[in-house]
């Protein structure tokens, strides 16, 4: 039967493969809670030989189980509904969207390398799109856009480090720059003309008064 056994920090499971010899493979994890998770997929590996219906993954060179980014960026979102703001998990989803876009859903979390930050930023800073209203392509995602999907995925990347399903960061998720723009203010001249037009609504004029006067902002 499949067991597992703790060597130096890591969790390693070991089954009877083909023609009953001892075969170990790594679970990739030092957690014990994720280990017993795993060991579940060796034992029915093991299973599986015996009854004769699949070969040992180990003498065809394949890796045992891997998590496909599909399925880990369900189990992220779902991790995050009560920790932080929807909109926040919205932006998350929509960061993870355009990366399961660019390198596809079945792709193993494990399997990405550095040379894969150059596709993903290309991905996204050549991402088109059809304007609807003028009929022609553009480009999808602006500077600002592109850093905020940047950042969910950086997040995404980060938790699967924490629970340990991969062992390392695969690349360093750099934010693209962007000048600072330096504010507009209106003139005594812009206050005039606005004030004018306001004259006939009250509404309007009066929260533009506040505004004026406090400088509060707009939200």
């Amino acid at each position: 039967m499949a067991y597992m056994r703790k060597v130096k920090d890591r969790y390693y499971g070991y089954y009877k493969g083909e023609g009953g010899k001892e075969k170990c493979v790594s679970l990739k994890t030092s957690s014990l809670t994720l280990a017993k998770q795993r060991l579940k997929n060796v034992e029915e590996l093991e299973y599986q030989i015996k009854i004769g219906i699949t070969e040992d993954p180990l003498t065809k060179r394949t890796s045992l189980a891997r998590n496909t980014l599909s399925s880990m960026v369900s189990l992220f979102l779902k991790s995050q509904e009560n920790l932080i703001q929807k909109s926040t998990l919205q932006r998350y989803k929509d960061a993870l969207n355009e990366l399961i876009r660019i390198f596809g859903k079945d792709k193993p979390l494990d399997s990405y390398v550095k040379s894969d930050n150059a596709i993903l930023m290309q991905g996204l800073l050549h991402a088109e799109r059809v304007n609807p209203k003028l009929g022609k392509v553009e480009t999808r995602f602006t500077p600002t856009t592109v850093n905020i999907l940047l950042r969910g995925i950086r997040r995404f990347f980060n938790w699967a480090v924490e629970e340990e399903y991969i062992d390392k960061l695969p690349f360093r998720i750099k934010l693209l720059k962007i000048d600072k723009s330096h504010p507009k203010f209106m003139t005594d001249e812009d206050v005039k003309r606005f004030m004018a037009v306001a004259e006939k609504r009250p509404n309007t004029r009066d929260a533009f008064i506040i505004y004026l006067n406090t400088s509060m902002r707009l939200s």
